[in-house]
């Protein structure tokens, strides 16, 4: 839903061209702060997490803009202790967390395991409490309470044919819908990496 063009209104989504790239820090037209911040002033409310798979991670934070970014925040000494065993998560000022999305997927064709989230930056809108007017998020997850007043809904029965003595069969379900809410909330960078 969220690395889908179409899901997003133009203004709030950049494809990196050739020699744009993330993993390209000898070109001078790659800037991982610069596009960062441009889809943070595109979007509509204030971003409050950027998400990416661990491979654009690394890219990102090998880049030299980014560790000028992180240098004119925090000076050149070490990074305090909690900052340099952090894995997964991470923050840098003036940005909002990143978070790191390990999750892959065997590909069938290729016989690779790939990344659920590609080569795409994914910026989101989640601000708290229930969603009005004055605050819009990126998505929400709506769930119908139904009758236990948790959205999850059970029920048993027996089964004659299941086993020696029969057996209970239980059955469970929820109903529930993910919406991308807005597509001006928020923003994509596409084609990050491209070596």
């Amino acid at each position: 839903m969220f690395s889908a063009t179409g899901s997003w209104d133009a203004a709030n989504q950049e494809t990196l061209l050739a020699g744009m790239g993330w993993d390209d820090p000898t070109s001078s037209t790659s800037d991982p702060v610069g596009d960062l911040q441009a889809r943070m002033i595109a979007s509509a409310q204030k971003v409050t997490d950027i998400w990416f798979n661990e491979q654009v991670a690394f890219a990102f934070l090998r880049h030299p803009s980014v560790r000028d970014h992180m240098r004119q925040m925090l000076g050149d000494s070490a990074p305090s202790p909690q900052v340099a065993a952090a894995q997964g998560d991470f923050a840098i000022p003036g940005f909002p967390p990143f978070h790191v999305v390990g999750a892959k997927v065997l590909n069938e064709t290729t016989d690779a395991l790939d990344y659920v989230l590609g080569d795409t930056v994914v910026l989101t809108s989640n601000p708290p409490g229930e969603p009005s007017r004055d605050r819009i998020s990126t998505a929400k997850r709506f769930r119908r309470r139904g009758d236990s007043g948790t959205g999850w809904t059970s029920r048993e029965y027996f089964v004659n044919s299941r086993g020696l003595r029969g057996g209970t069969m239980l059955v469970a379900g929820h109903a529930e819908v993910e919406l991308m809410t807005s597509d001006i909330v928020g923003g994509i960078v596409l084609n990050v990496l491209q070596a």
